[in-house]
Order: C-alpha cells, then structure tokens, then sequence
C-alpha cells in the first residue's frame, strides 16, 4: 500500500513541491513583469529576487533580473545576476551575453568582449551579442 497506481508517496510529494515552486516563481515573475510595464525597475528587481530565492538556478529568471538591474542602473548587481546565469547554464550563449552586456555597462570592456565572444560560440544566431560585439571591437581601434 505504499504505492499509488506504481508510483511511491515519496515521488508525488516530489513532484507536488515543483509544481508548488515553479507555480511560486511563476507568480513572482509576473509580477516582475508588471513592475517592469509600468516603468517600476526597483520593484521587478525585487520581485525577481524573491523568485531566485525559490528557485536560485532559474536561468530565465537570472537573466530577466540582471535586466531589470541594468535598466534601474546598477551594473554591479546586473554583473553578479549574469554571473548566477552563467553558473545556472554554464553552456547557455543567452547567460554569457548577459554577462558581457553587465560587464560592459561597469566599463569592462574586455571582459565584456570575452563574454560576448564565448555567447556566439555557444549560440551564433545570437545577433544582439554579434551587434554589441562589433561595437566594442570597434571602440577599441577609436
């Protein structure tokens, strides 16, 4: 009797609580989203902690932040978001070009290059990363 229909207690209660987290972070990231319509930069980038609290290795909720940070101006936490994505996703092109976008706000541009050039080796497609990229290769003739 420590079965229902093949399947232990111990699994559904396993999966019972993922779908309460991925519910949790589901509502924390809409609200995030909401915060950011309305132009509320701080209050996404709260609400996007809180999910990260729940759920720490969610890449899109990393990258998401690290966003929200940039646009509320705080490079240095946009950087340590990005980070966290790439620790997340090592191999993920979208978590590198985060990082060279925050690192490139701190004015780091050749860390900045170096993220961005590791995004398209993962990704090619990644055309922003590509744009961005020529721009700091650019900057560094000028």
């Amino acid at each position: 009797f420590d079965t229902v229909l093949g399947r232990t207690y111990s699994e559904l209660a396993g999966e019972a609580r993922k779908r309460s987290v991925a519910g949790k972070v589901q509502e924390l990231v809409e609200r995030a989203q909401s915060a950011e319509v309305m132009g509320h930069w701080s209050q996404a980038l709260t609400a996007y902690r809180a999910a990260l609290e729940v759920e720490p290795g969610n890449l899109k909720v990393c990258i998401l932040a690290a966003k929200a940070a940039l646009e509320q101006g705080d490079g240095g936490a946009a950087r340590e978001l990005a980070e966290q994505a790439t620790r997340a996703a090592p191999r993920n092109g979208a978590a590198q070009e985060m990082l060279g976008v925050a690192l490139e706000a701190l004015g780091r541009k050749a860390d900045a290059k170096r993220a961005l050039e590791r995004a398209l080796e993962l990704d090619p497609k990644l055309q922003t990363a590509k744009e961005r990229l020529k721009k700091l290769r650019w900057s560094f003739l000028g």
